[in-house]
């Protein structure tokens, strides 16, 4: 009876152990101070609601800016920063290379049913590369409840550094599908 009741604990143990390292590997790092973050994550000025994270080995920036769609003030700044910088915009999407990047094709526009109720999103997305293989990916949304007929005048931007193993890999698992 011992050895049951030692087997189930170690079990038990061993199951703790892995829950609190699944949670610490899934875990968002959060600091405002952009220091932090890669120098390729850009806010520009008038942001709001600015917010950096750490995800999964990557960095990432969201924010909000008061711009008239297109936004092309604010897709010229990133694309001039990133190029100053020495970063190569990417004519097609990095993880999944038969998509043109919204350099080639521009904004998008879809139905996002996963939120309720149902958004019109209009999406401005494209990847730069580094010359060490680095990845930044940015976003740049409008959203409004479909059906309404909205200013887009509220652009979402997200940003995201990707490191080149982090690349290179979500790249590999991507294609080998």
């Amino acid at each position: 009876m011992k050895i049951q009741s030692i087997r189930t604990f170690a079990i038990w143990i061993f199951l703790l152990a892995l829950m609190l390292l699944f949670f610490l590997a899934c875990s968002r790092e959060s600091h405002q101070d952009a220091k932090a973050y890669s120098k390729s994550l850009i806010a520009l000025p008038g942001a709001e609601k600015v917010k950096y994270e750490k995800y999964g080995g990557m960095d990432q920036l969201s924010y909000e800016l008061k711009m008239e769609y297109p936004a092309n003030a604010a897709i010229q700044i990133i694309s001039a920063e990133l190029d100053k910088s020495g970063w190569t915009a990417l004519m097609h999407d990095y993880l999944n290379p038969s998509i043109p990047s919204s350099h080639i094709r521009g904004w998008t526009d879809f139905i996002d049913g996963t939120k309720q109720p149902e958004q019109k999103v209009h999406r401005w997305i494209a990847d730069w590369q580094s010359k060490s293989d680095d990845i930044v990916r940015y976003m740049l949304d409008y959203r409004y409840e479909e059906g309404k007929k909205e200013k887009l005048n509220k652009l979402i931007i997200v940003g995201i550094f990707i490191p080149a193993s982090v690349a290179i890999e979500a790249r590999e698992r991507a294609t080998n599908k």
